[in-house]
């Protein structure tokens, strides 16, 4: 059985499951996938099954029955599709976590398909745009994070969108075939640090994408603040990337054993960061710093290390993994 100590039973043949499926009226069909799902979720198991709860739940309310499936039960409507977008996203985080990024693009369309309010499509789109930028698709993630601008009408949401959209585009040159234009991305960096409230996560990312972005010595005040923001947030990843803005804007000012004294703090907290895709991107950006001090040895340790993260994760990863290497 797919759930331990349960009694399973299944049809053979998929034509025969077919014929039997279909005999089964809209209406009954769907309140059973949804009775199924609402069991599945109290078992201790759930997490480990949430691809299945989420798949009974979106049959239960498939788009173009649900208005007639659920006529009288608007309320119940509402339930199950919420739970059904729910662990839709559940799913795709634990896809995500796993690194099998097009199942979890595949999840959160689905859920965006279910949701009708506009605050949780714009939640839904942030997310299918992250989990693009996660494969270095760049057009596929600009697309989705200004779909999600487009619904978004929080003020601290919108920040964190303007933020991410930066912030991902600085960080990922290898998701552009050509660069993208410099007005565009300095004003949404612009946009996320007039709509972000002080000591945010918000406001910290956008200006580690400036100093990322800009790529030079001015932006020292820039990755400080940055830093500070992390401290006081106590936020390992936002830490360890503003650490490294530090490093890279040393670098870009010629302050070579500067940005190698960072790149070194960023190292020593690598433990602490649970996201391999930041894992590869600590010791890549390292990697110029301590060429740059001629630690030949020691950037060559870092670059064997990014290229063993990136092995499991994304083709792109594997390609930065080898080009580094």
């Amino acid at each position: 059985s797919t759930l331990p100590g349960e009694l399973e039973y299944a049809i053979k043949h998929a034509l025969t499951r077919e014929v039997a499926y279909s005999t089964l009226p809209k209406a009954r069909r769907a309140h059973l996938h949804a009775a199924f799902a609402s069991w599945l979720e109290q078992l201790e198991s759930r997490e480990e099954i949430a691809p299945l709860i989420a798949h009974h739940y979106a049959q239960a309310v498939r788009p173009e029955d649900a208005d007639l499936v659920w006529a009288e039960q608007a309320d119940e409507l509402m339930r199950v599709r919420a739970s059904a977008v729910e662990w839709l996203e559940r799913a795709a985080e634990l896809a995500v976590g796993r690194y099998e990024l097009d199942e979890a693009l595949g999840l959160l369309r689905q859920a965006l398909e279910l949701e009708p309010g506009e605050a949780r499509q714009a939640d839904v789109w942030r997310k299918i745009g992250l989990t693009s930028a996660l494969k270095f698709e760049g057009e596929a993630f600009w697309t989705a994070m200004q779909s999600s601008l487009r619904v978004c009408h929080d003020r601290a949401t919108c920040a964190e969108s303007y933020a991410d959209l930066a912030f991902q585009t600085a960080i990922r040159s290898g998701m552009w075939r050509k660069r993208p234009d410099p007005e565009l991305v300095g004003g949404w960096i612009a946009q996320a640090l007039e709509l972000a409230q002080p000591d945010t996560a918000a406001r910290a990312k956008a200006l580690i994408a400036r100093c990322f972005w800009e790529r030079h010595g001015q932006n020292v005040a820039a990755a400080r603040e940055a830093s500070e923001i992390a401290d006081r947030l106590g936020h390992a990843d936002l830490r360890s990337y503003a650490w490294s803005a530090c490093s890279a804007t040393a670098f870009a000012a010629l302050r070579f054993d500067e940005a190698w004294t960072w790149a070194q703090r960023t190292l020593a907290v690598v433990d602490e960061i649970t996201d391999p895709d930041h894992v590869a991107d600590v010791y890549e950006f390292a990697i110029p710093a301590a060429l740059a001090v001629g630690r030949i040895g020691e950037a060559r340790r870092l670059a064997a290390m990014q290229r063993d993260v990136c092995e499991p994760l994304s083709a792109h990863h594997r390609l930065h993994g080898v080009g580094v290497d």
